[in-house]
């Protein structure tokens, strides 16, 4: 995931000598202000996060004591 994400906004976004942790700010520079930029981001974040979202309902729906699942 990170590397689609450096590859459409860019090297820049990486923290100094890291070649895989994503300086958030400067990232957030890039996709706050360009609604495209930030749609694209989403695109790329988005099902991810409703994978993870659904393994964890799925845990939780699968252990007896649990009674409530609550996402936000």
């Amino acid at each position: 995931l990170v590397r689609r994400i450096v590859a459409r906004f860019g090297s820049d976004i990486l923290v100094p000598g890291s070649t895989s942790e994503i300086d958030r700010r400067v990232l957030g520079e890039k996709v706050f202000g360009d609604a495209s930029a930030r749609a694209d981001l989403e695109a790329l974040l988005h099902p991810r996060v409703l994978e993870a979202l659904d393994a964890a309902r799925r845990v939780a729906a699968a252990t007896p004591s649990v009674n409530l699942f609550v996402a936000e």
